[in-house]
């Protein structure tokens, strides 16, 4: 195209300079009108109504270019989607004041025009008295909607002082200038929720949800319909103990306050050390009757990955068993953490020296290509890396504790990938006042899904237990747990005690063991019987308390608020007519009504809301532990002599099903465990010991653990050079050298001549003549010396032994 123009300039302004150019257009390609950019302005009407209504509801900027692509076939890129989504007020109208709004300012305008929300903030302002900073805290509850501002002048928040002092002479701020240090907010429906369900909480932080690289702090706890919410939300400037100091033993008791705190009962967090140690400050200050908890997966699952070695460590051969066995070690770690396998400290140590045994077995080190170092570093993983929490893991310590079973926080991290990666993600590109709207946006969403997920469980009645129809009142997922407890209670024997002043029973499990612990679907139970995982058999006791109700020490209904099978098989025992379970049996946390109407302020009159909230609140206060009532005896109970079962307790080393005695005394002997079980000599567990070569014969079977006999000589061998480097007397160790030397010598010998005899050519010593003994036997201990010290240089090397 010829077409051209000129313009010029000078002091009066920009023209056109006429008479020069060419005014004819021609050889122009053709552009399509759905290829030319359209501009986001131009679109007016509903469908930019609707685009600013998914803006508000913080969708994708996708989301709207899918949308208008859809309805007017025009494509608009993500910068011009993000323009529609904005406000027109706030485009054209916004004040010059408002360009100098901060981030943590415009999240501050937010919540104070919110009505439903209660936050602390935490600052740095300048004390015209003092002439220096302070660090105040501003709090806004439902009890109080105007905010209160306090000074925190304490010496256990010198250290925050300190270091936000620091701040303000490095970002040179004035008198008039404040620092934002936190802020922490919890939603009015959230809170409602853990009034309802505040047993278990759970504690963890994640990244990548602002762009000032904040760590974002929540909280979460569990429904009775096992849906997890986040009750708190945090945003801290680092990890440090004055944080988290302020967060336990300020926000909580203040922001929550202590009547829904003294209910809390485990917390369990992920271990990070600043966090702990300021939560078992708070603990023994402002909540006594929790216990703090570590998760098992991240002592387990990421210690693995952090300190043992991984699949590869193997030869391709040998793969496929290594992995079992990482899963067998996985789920023997679990098992201290877990019901049903290690419910008093007794059996926890028993299952720990078996532990330490198998560990050190020649099957282990089969399995792990004879490598020495893959099961030494196993061993030194599982000593120093989970042994030492044992003390906030093992299940023994919360065996009668209201804590629905939970050991990890896994639901929790699964809850922050749902921030990050939901509808309404939060994306570290977003400032501290975006990221902190998306949040309690995400909140509110998350309790209008667990309202309407209550009140349908409450007006509707389940089909698939029509069986048990006395535990419609009950939800879902609690109806499933008593179908199963209700289905158990068949595989138990009962027999009534006589000769004592509380009524009780005797119930045992008439089954396998492998029904004992309940129906398993893992990879780890594919071979159940051949475990080396020490399970117990017990008889269980169940007694009559004053007030009629049925008590078992199994500790479910203490843990989880459900009668356990063991009851149920008593009741049937003694009440054959007995109908089933019903809803006066379980907590109230279990019931639809408690979950659909407790603590609401929405639908309900004042009145009639404060007296089912009295009464909830007095029902969930009492029947925590309570059990199931005896049933009046309509008919004649079954008779106990008719059960040729035994009842009698036995000991504890008796009561393993899969371990003989003298096999169990053994391993406790070795490994140092007094008869009181009081500890163990850590010396000894890492100690190389292969010579328990006969103990698990009989409880793991498989052909993979066949030991040739090269194996078992090889690991004794080993042993025996551990032990002569570790003299330190060398007449000693000489003696002992040179005993071995004349044992090896005729065994060598002996050997040979079998070895000869199958082969004459091919070996090793075939051009020794046999009629040669002293001339064979020079031979075959030279280079046997010589083979076996460069194997001992090389293990004392990667033992770190002297």
């Amino acid at each position: 195209c010829k077409f051209r123009f000129t313009v010029e300039w000078d002091v009066d302004g920009i023209f056109f300079l006429c008479g020069i150019g060419n005014a004819e257009h021609n050889n122009h390609c053709r552009i399509q009108a759905a290829e030319l950019c359209f501009p986001a302005r131009l679109l007016q009407g509903a469908h930019r109504e609707i685009l600013k209504d998914l803006g508000g509801s913080y969708a994708n900027c996708g989301v709207g270019r899918n949308f208008v692509f859809k309805k007017e076939g025009l494509y608009f890129s993500r910068s011009q989607v993000r323009y529609l989504y904005r406000d027109d007020e706030f485009i054209y109208n916004q004040h010059a004041t408002d360009a100098q709004v901060t981030a943590p300012g415009s999240l501050l305008k937010y919540f104070n025009e919110s009505q439903d929300v209660s936050y602390c903030i935490l600052g740095n302002l300048f004390d015209k008295e003092t002439g220096s900073g302070t660090v105040i805290n501003e709090l806004r509850s439902d009890e109080n909607n105007t905010p209160v501002t306090a000074a925190l002048n304490e010496v256990d928040y010198s250290d925050l002082l300190d270091v936000t002092t620091a701040h303000r002479k490095a970002y040179g701020l004035t008198s008039d200038d404040n620092l934002f240090i936190a802020v922490a907010w919890v939603y009015t429906g959230e809170m409602r929720l853990l009034r309802q369900f505040p047993h278990v909480i759970k504690v963890d932080d994640t990244s990548h949800t602002n762009n000032e690289k904040r760590p974002h702090l929540t909280f979460t706890s569990q429904t009775s319909s096992g849906k997890i919410f986040t009750w708190l939300r945090v945003f801290l400037p680092n990890k440090s103990a004055g944080c988290f100091r302020w967060i336990f033993s300020f926000v909580l008791p203040k922001l929550i306050g202590n009547d829904i705190l003294r209910k809390i009962r485990v917390a369990i967090t992920h271990g990070d050390l600043q966090e702990t140690s300021q939560l078992d400050v708070a603990i023994r200050t402002h909540f006594p009757r929790v216990q703090r908890v570590r998760c098992g997966w991240h002592l387990v699952e990421k210690g693995w990955q952090s300190f043992c070695p991984g699949e590869r460590s193997v030869q391709p051969a040998k793969k496929a068993d290594f992995k079992y066995l990482i899963h067998i070690i996985k789920y023997w770690l679990y098992s201290w953490m877990r019901p049903g396998f290690c419910e008093t400290e007794q059996e926890y140590h028993v299952s720990k020296a078996c532990l330490f045994s198998f560990l050190q077995s020649p099957r282990v080190l089969a399995i792990c290509d004879d490598k020495e170092y893959i099961p030494q570093q196993i061993l030194e993983f599982v000593t120093r890396h989970v042994i030492p929490h044992e003390d906030y893991y093992a299940f023994y310590h919360r065996k009668f504790v209201h804590h629905f079973d939970e050991f990890n926080n896994c639901s929790h991290e699964g809850t922050n990938n749902g921030v990050k990666s939901g509808a309404a993600a939060v994306l570290p590109g977003h400032d501290i006042s975006s990221a902190g709207k998306r949040l309690h946006f995400q909140g509110k969403l998350r309790c209008a899904e667990l309202a309407k997920s209550a009140a349908k469980e409450f007006i509707s009645r389940e089909l698939w237990c029509e069986e048990l129809h006395t535990t419609h009142d009950i939800c879902t997922r609690g109806q499933s747990l008593i179908v199963n407890e209700w289905a158990m209670r068949l595989k138990y024997a009962v027999r009534r005690c006589t000769g004592i002043n509380v009524e009780s029973w005797k119930v045992v499990i008439t089954t396998t063991h492998r029904e004992i612990m309940g129906s398993d679907c893992t990879e780890v139970s594919k071979d159940w019987d051949k475990l080396p995982i020490p399970i117990f058999h017990r008889v269980r006791t169940v007694t009559t308390h004053s007030s009629g109700r049925l008590y078992c020490d199994c500790g479910y209904s203490h843990r989880v608020g459900l009668p356990c099978r063991h009851t149920y098989a008593v009741i049937c025992f003694e009440c054959p007519d007995y109908e089933g379970p019903t809803a006066k049996d379980v907590s109230v946390n279990w019931w639809k009504s408690y979950c659909h109407l407790a603590y609401r302020r929405d639908n309900l009159e004042s009145t009639s809301q404060d007296k089912l909230d009295r009464l909830f609140s007095y029902l969930s206060g009492i029947d925590i532990v309570a059990g199931p009532l005896m049933p009046t005896k309509n008919s004649q109970p079954k008779s106990s002599s008719e059960i040729n079962i035994d009842f009698e307790q036995k000991t504890l080393l008796g009561c393993i099903v899969n371990y003989e005695e003298h096999n169990v005394k053994q391993i406790l002997d070795t490994y140092g465990i007094t008869k009181n079980f009081n500890g163990y000599n850590c010396q000894t567990h890492l100690a190389v010991n292969y010579e328990h070569i006969e103990l698990f014969q009989n409880s793991w079977d498989a052909p993979c653990w066949k030991i040739s006999s090269r194996e078992k000589l090889k690991s004794s061998l080993s042993e025996l050079l551990a032990v002569v480097d570790c003299c330190d007397n060398e007449t000693e160790g000489e003696d002992t050298v040179n005993t071995v030397w004349k044992q090896i010598n005729k065994a060598t010998v002996a050997l040979r001549v079998l070895s000869f005899a199958k082969k004459s050519t091919g070996n090793l010593c075939s051009s020794v003549e046999v009629d040669d003994k002293e001339k064979e036997d020079q031979q075959w201990v030279s280079m046997t010396q010589e083979r076996e010290n460069k194997r001992s240089r090389q293990f004392v090397s990667s033992n770190g032994l002297r």
